[in-house]
């Protein structure tokens, strides 16, 4: 077993599947959800595609 801090659990691939495309899109209808008329969710919403794959690369950077 690796040195690690108690109770910090490590899983297996877990930020390649953050960093994935349909993960980020599924977490952001997750975070609307119950908020999709907000006026911030709104304007996010409307460039969704390009917001979504800059999380992406500030997330892969």
């Amino acid at each position: 077993m690796e040195d690690r801090p108690q109770g910090i659990n490590v899983i297996d691939g877990a930020y390649e599947r953050m960093c994935d495309f349909e993960e980020l899109y599924r977490c952001y209808l997750d975070a609307r959800r119950q908020k999709r008329y907000r006026d911030d969710i709104m304007e996010f919403t409307d460039r969704l595609e390009p917001n979504l794959f800059e999380i992406k690369r500030e997330l892969e950077s």
